[in-house]
Formats: structure tokens, C-alpha cells, sequence
């Protein structure tokens, strides 16, 4: 895994302001960040497709991403097999 990859250069938090993640999806190529919470614990995922949506609903890019809205995160654990993965992404529509 590559370093810009890593899960730890991913994490976002809630104060984190839109210009600052929008760098951070362009710094990293990864198409993806992991917002979390004061616990570390994953609360969503945000792309840049969620940041554009922000910014057209009026908000600033020195705004934080507090103002996204929930979005339980699909998660699979390590070790299951790909059809259950497949079956998950299905189930979901991803």
C-alpha cells in the first residue's frame, strides 16, 4: 500500500474546512477520505462528489464538513471471502 493509500492519510475530521479536504483528495489520488469522530471511529466517507454538493448548496470552502450529513458506512471485515464482498455491494447498490 502506498503511503498517500495509508488509512491514516485519509482521516478528516469534522473541523476539517472543504478547501483543506479537497487538497487532501488531490494530494492523495485516493478519491476518498474517511471522516471521523473525536473517538477515531469511522462515521462516513467523503468524495469529491460530496464536497461539490456542499459547495452548491451555498456553502463555503472555509466551511467544515460538520455540515455533512450522516452516512453510515458499508464495511465489510477482513478475511471474508469476495462473493460475500460482491453479495454486500450488491445488496447495497454499489
Amino acid at each position: 500500500m502506498t503511503d498517500n493509500l495509508n488509512p491514516e492519510n485519509l482521516r478528516v475530521g469534522f473541523s476539517t474546512r472543504i478547501i483543506d479536504a479537497l487538497d487532501k483528495l488531490n494530494r492523495t489520488g485516493a478519491g476518498i477520505l474517511l471522516l471521523v469522530d473525536h473517538a477515531d471511529a469511522l462515521v462516513r466517507t467523503v468524495t469529491d462528489g460530496d464536497l461539490r454538493r456542499l459547495l452548491l448548496a451555498g456553502a463555503t470552502i472555509d466551511e467544515s464538513l460538520s455540515s455533512l450529513g450522516p452516512q453510515p458506512p458499508v464495511t465489510l471485515e477482513a478475511g471474508r471471502h469476495r462473493r460475500s464482498a460482491l453479495k454486500l455491494l450488491n445488496r447495497h447498490g454499489i
